[in-house]
């Protein structure tokens, strides 16, 4: 550090004993942070020995301040000492100390008229103070700040006394040595500034003090606090002759019982045995002073008390002050709005003027009525037991704060509101008379998830990402995905300060991913550790109270069923999400199909993304026989659509499978459907487990016109559930929505609870799209959230657009019967084509002629049901059914092509089967 030189000022003071004590203090001027020197030498023990230190600097007014003196250094000890600390300019000011044997403290002081005086009691030992410090708030654009040691040296007669000044650039220190109550030395160093030269030290002997004489028969008290709180303490100085022995009293008033006055503090240096609590006599210091601290507790009487003080030799010479005593208080925030996710922090703080511990406890649902621990809600509190309590240190400005962590409580707290109690004292709920308390609620919530994806469908060598928001402040989520021979275990994806998370599966891991349907859940511990976790080394899941199961050794839909399984444990508190997308090249979709009424003619429509112009071939097969009724081809339009008009007749009532692929078969797509009629194949009872809440369309439903824009908003919510919640494996139970308007622009998301768990809307431009159990299948109340725009189309025909249509599928792939919604509407100004006249030429139409049994064909002329059933029309004209058609007759009496059997997995052993056309017995 750098010096800004000085010479050594000495003094050689006669003292008493006729002995020479030689003072020294340098440099003259230094920089902060530089080390200021007082040697000493000659000074025998038992000799009172007094360091002052005193800072002046500019300051500006509401600005803090900090007067630092590091590393104090002593060669001797100071017995029956004082540390006196006074400011200058101030609003408050706190003294605080690290001392040599480990220990500290600090008080605060509030300013009376921009001054604050402090005493504390305190032997100084030999040894370093690492720290003693005033700091606080301004009050005026300078202060003065000055600490005084004094005491009876005891230790070696020659040393040197060493410290740093810090906390302010520039101003002045001034160093003042007494000894035996007479100033010995004083020295002005400049801080910051150029130093000023200073004449060689000379030796001075002088037999007279310099000091400022005591006036015999004066006498003064002074107290550094005209108010306390109690349970507080206060200080009161004495200003009398040197080493001279007064009366100090607390003035009897009426009212307070026993215990109710403050009281002498025990132990005090310069108290004259015997000791009284309120009535003592001390005995002052060569300097003439002495300074006293009352102690105050919560058994003092709140009033205004009088200290007096007296000359035992002449009652006359007296003086007096008068000290507060008033009842503290203790006050309580919470952080943030007030609402929190559980596992996040909430900081407590207030103030206690009351206590020197501020005593918290909580209480809530299904928690002890008289309160509980915050860092155990299961130890309930004990009246007047501190360790039942957690426990808050209130800091020297009266200030406490308590951050709490819900991490470790999210197992242990349920959802809901609580209140939380800050009290002076460790009294329970139920026995807060006579204590100081303050309260404040808080609402509790359950931590929530909410994911997205990159999207339903995976090319491969694309980059995959998903991501979230994750509350309750986790450190992470955990990543778990299952394909074909892949699986990702857990893995650990870090949570950001703000909740969001991003998984990212590059292009270089999605390059080899084999094609179909992949698993993901998202894991949330809600709270400070996983409830499931996988073993990588043996992609074993293992967990409190649950089955440890090898996910490895299952297939995709059975390993996240299996882990699906592990976190609806009772045991397991963690969330999560289920996702999922698919891996593939290319793709056919087919528009929801609904089941058909046997007599009419219906279409049949999808997208692809193979080239407009390309041939799709597709068939219609019975599903229990799996012979083929039906089969042909269509091209693909220009926007990549498709679409095929049907007869029901030409096919007739039954369960069947519609299935379209393209040319090379790397693309296909299946769905099955039901033609019931009243007699051969009637509608079964059923009904579907959701219920459309609300429906809300913009224009109203009955003034669209063609060409213009419409938007749906619903909510549907699942009544059942949509397959078992549990599982994904086999043909999932789902949720179709179809539309009839033109550009189809859907959205939706889910809401679990009353929570949204998808970060951003799923968006989708198809016709129609899904919902499978996988999707859909969360326990507690799920609602689908759904949006819908486009362009009103034109009617083509007789019927009418649907503008919603939704319907219910089993795990047979089959529709639920009942389950369908459907809301159409009719165009403004659209003038459909009118059904055909009898003078009207009927177009062409192709019929499929089929042999019925014998007993039909005796009683066909009288059997209008035979007539339907085996003589019908194919439907309208359709070009590309030709070709299909010759195909099946091709193959005589219906045998169905292996890949058909295939796929509904139905036997292509034995012989042809027929298809069982038979009309009832009464036929």
């Amino acid at each position: 550090m750098k010096r800004l030189g000085g010479i050594l000022f000495l003094l050689v003071l006669l003292i008493p004993t006729a002995m020479a004590a030689t003072i020294g203090i340098s440099p003259g001027a230094i920089e902060p942070g530089d080390t200021v020197t007082v040697s000493v030498n000659d000074l025998p023990d038992n000799t009172p020995f007094s360091l002052g230190i005193r800072g002046e600097f500019a300051t500006v007014p509401g600005d803090t301040f900090t007067f630092a003196i590091r590393d104090l250094s002593f060669p001797f000890s100071l017995n029956q000492g004082e540390m006196n600390a006074y400011t200058q300019g101030t609003t408050w000011t706190k003294l605080s100390a690290e001392l040599p044997d480990g220990g500290s403290f600090s008080m605060n002081h509030t300013a009376k008229n921009g001054e604050v005086r402090s005493t504390q009691p305190r032997n100084i030992g030999n040894g370093t103070l690492s720290l003693i410090a005033l700091d606080g708030k301004v009050a005026a654009g300078s202060i003065i700040t000055d600490l005084t040691l004094m005491g009876m040296k005891q230790g070696p007669d020659d040393g040197a006394i060493s410290f740093a000044i810090e906390g302010f650039e520039q101003g002045t220190v001034t160093v003042t040595v007494y000894i035996d109550g007479v100033e010995a030395l004083s020295r002005v160093i400049l801080v910051g500034e150029a130093p000023i030269p200073t004449p060689a030290p000379t030796p001075i002997r002088t037999p007279t003090p310099t000091s400022t004489p005591i006036i015999p028969g004066t006498l003064e008290i002074v107290s550094n606090k005209n108010t306390v709180v109690r349970g507080n303490s206060f200080v009161v100085t004495i200003t009398g002759e040197s080493s001279k022995e007064y009366h100090l009293f607390i003035d009897e008033v009426e009212g307070p019982g026993p215990g109710g006055h403050p009281v002498v503090a025990p132990g005090q240096v310069g108290v004259v045995s015997p000791y009284n609590p309120t009535n003592v006599t001390i005995r002052t210091n060569a300097g003439g002073t002495r300074s006293i601290q009352f102690n105050t507790n919560q058994s003092t009487d709140t009033r205004t008390f009088t200290v007096g003080v007296a000359d035992p030799a002449d009652p006359e010479i007296y003086d007096e002050v008068k000290v507060r005593v008033e009842e503290g208080a203790v006050t309580i925030t919470a952080s943030g709005t007030g609402v929190y996710y559980l596992g996040e922090e909430i900081t407590l703080s207030g103030t206690n003027t009351a206590s020197a511990t501020t005593y918290l406890f909580l209480t809530g649902p299904n928690l002890a009525p008289s309160g509980v621990s915050l860092s155990n809600v299961v130890v309930r509190v004990v009246n007047g037991t501190p360790t039942t309590f957690t426990c808050a240190a209130v800091e020297a400005d009266d200030t406490w704060s308590y951050k709490w962590s819900t991490a470790d409580l999210a197992r242990a707290l349920d959802a809901g509101t609580y209140t939380i109690y800050a009290v002076s004292q460790p009294r329970s709920k139920d026995s807060l008379t006579r204590v100081r308390f303050a309260t404040t609620s808080i609402g509790l919530r359950a931590p929530t998830l909410s994911a997205r994806t990159s999207g339903a469908t995976l090319t491969p060598g694309d980059d995959y990402r998903i991501g979230g928001i994750a509350t309750g402040a986790p450190e992470a989520v955990q990543i778990w995905i299952f394909g074909k021979n892949y699986y990702k275990l857990g893995m650990p994806v870090a949570v950001e300060s703000d909740g969001s998370f991003e998984y990212v599966l590059t292009g270089a891991e999605t390059a080899d991913l084999a094609k179909g349907q992949y698993y993901v859940v998202v894991q949330h511990p809600a709270g400070n550790e996983f409830g499931v976790k996988a073993d990588p080394a043996t992609g074993t899941i293992y967990g409190y109270g649950i089955n440890n199961v090898t996910l490895t050794s299952l297939q995709a839909p059975a390993a996240a069923s299996a882990l699906i399984n592990a976190l609806n444990s009772p045991n397991i508190d963690d969330i999560y999400i289920k996702l999922s997308f698919t891996v593939d090249g290319s793709w056919i979709r087919i528009d929801g199909l609904s089941d058909q009424t046997y007599g009419e003619t219906f279409r049949i429509t999808g997208t692809t993304d193979s080239s407009p112009g390309t041939v799709l071939g597709y068939w219609i097969a019975a599903q229990d026989s799996g012979a083929v009724s039906l089969s042909g081809e269509t091209v693909i339009s220009d926007n990549g659509e498709w679409s095929i008009d049907l007869d029901t007749t030409a096919i007739g009532p039954g369960a069947y499978a519609f299935h379209i692929s393209a040319p090379d078969g790397q693309a296909s797509a299946t769905v099955l459907f039901d033609i019931y009629d009243d007699i051969t194949h009637p509608i079964p009872p059923g009904g579907g487990s959701y219920r459309v809440e609300r429906v809300g369309v913009t224009p109203s439903l009955d003034s669209l016109s063609p060409g213009e824009e419409v938007a749906l908003n619903g909510i549907i919510r699942l009544d059942g559930a949509i397959g078992h919640p549990d599982s994904p494996s086999g043909p999932p139970e789902r949720l179709e929505f179809i539309t009839d308007i033109k550009a189809p622009r859907w959205s939706y998301n889910l809401k679990v609870d009353g929570h949204l768990i998808y970060t951003e809307p799923v968006a989708i431009t198809s016709r129609s799209f899904a919902l499978s159990s996988w999707e859909l299948g969360y326990r507690g109340d799920v609602r689908i959230i759904l949006h819908l725009s486009g362009t009103v189309p034109e009617t083509a025909g007789t019927q009418d657009p649907v503008l919603l249509r939704i319907l219910q599928r089993g795990a047979d792939g089959r529709i639920i019967p009942g389950s369908e919604h459907r809301l159409a509407f009719t165009p403004t100004g659209n003038n459909p084509t009118p059904p055909s006249s009898p003078t009207t030429s009927p177009s062409p139409r192709l019929e499929l002629h089929l042999d019925p049994p014998a007993a039909c064909r005796r009683e066909r002329h009288r059997d209008d049901l035979c007539r339907r059933q085996y003589h019908r029309p194919l439907g309208p004209p359709v070009q590309h059914h030709h070709k299909g058609l010759d195909a099946a007759r091709q193959r005589g009496p219906n045998r169905p092509p292996r890949r058909v059997l295939d796929l509904l997995g139905q036997s292509n052993n034995g012989p042809a089967q027929l298809l069982d056309r038979s009309p009832p017995p009464a036929c």
